[in-house]
């Protein structure tokens, strides 16, 4: 199960404020009842960047992925993926048109975020998969 935010839980030096992000009491509860829910992935925008990131809580992890790469205008990606909250560690930021594509085979779940190049082509940027009802692990791209 994914679920879909407008704006992001956790938010990136350089974004927007407001929303949970400025609520942190609000926004535990609202990964905790995502991960009693079964969800491991939370999907959003507002920022038009694409970022990737894991929170840890309880010992699990919950992935946010905020893909803010349609077509409006790209704001600049932050120098290094600081975040404002101690518990959240950066995967992928790039601030490239793109779309994340979720590829789904039975509990098997994949997904890639696909950059624009230059030359029109497209490039996975960041990959990741995982077994529904189990914590996602990032696919290290070196």
């Amino acid at each position: 199960m994914f679920a879909q935010l407008h704006e992001p839980l956790f938010q990136q030096e350089g974004g927007h404020k407001g929303g949970l992000q400025v609520q942190p009491g609000k926004r535990v509860a609202m990964v905790d009842s995502l991960i009693k829910a079964g969800s491991s992935v939370l999907f959003c925008g507002h920022d038009h960047w694409y970022d990737h990131c894991i929170v840890l809580t309880n010992n699990v992890q919950f992935h946010q992925l905020t893909v803010g790469t349609g077509g409006a205008p790209l704001i600049n990606p932050a120098v290094v993926m600081k975040y404002f909250d101690g518990n959240v560690s950066g995967v992928s930021h790039t601030n490239r048109y793109g779309y994340a594509r979720i590829e789904i085979d039975g509990k098997d779940v994949n997904i890639k975020m696909k950059a624009l190049n230059k030359d029109g082509t497209v490039t996975v940027v960041d990959e990741f998969s995982y077994v529904a009802g189990k914590s996602a692990v990032p696919v290290r791209k070196d």
